[in-house]
């Protein structure tokens, strides 16, 4: 994909991908993304937003966490 698109920015990691993030986008239901430190998640972003497209997680929890969080239908 890299010599596809370049210009996009690829991260190693979740937490590479959360540093200085306004928002967190979730596309996938991989078990990577699944179990995260979510506080360390959070202690990188901008804004701790989510926008949960599989809906993989809890919306209380989130909340409680202090994410902004949307799941997609719900």
């Amino acid at each position: 994909m890299r010599k596809e698109l370049p210009e996009i920015v690829y991260c190693d990691n979740p937490y590479e991908a959360a540093m200085e993030a306004d928002g967190l986008v979730i596309c996938t239901e991989w078990d990577e993304f699944r179990n995260l430190d979510f506080e360390k998640i959070k202690s990188l972003m901008k804004r701790p937003f989510i926008l949960d497209g599989r809906n993989i997680y809890d919306r209380d929890k989130m909340l409680s966490l202090g994410f902004e969080y949307q799941g997609i239908g719900q």
